[in-house]
């Protein structure tokens, strides 16, 4: 299971996809496995959010 980067065209800018559930990180959620939260969105979120902030502080 691994974490991608994809272009979201909604966002107009790259965003972190869950490599468990495939929800994308711009949408504030996480997806469903097996019936329950997925429990690997949480680090998505913090690749995503990290990278950000690194790149604001430019």
């Amino acid at each position: 299971m691994e974490h991608t980067w994809e272009y979201c065209d909604l966002c107009e800018h790259d965003v972190v996809i869950c490599g468990a559930c495939g929800n994308n990180t711009c949408n504030g959620g996480s997806g469903i496995v097996d019936g329950k939260p997925c429990e690997h969105c949480d680090d998505a979120y913090k690749i995503y959010i990290d990278t950000m902030n690194n790149e604001s502080k430019g």
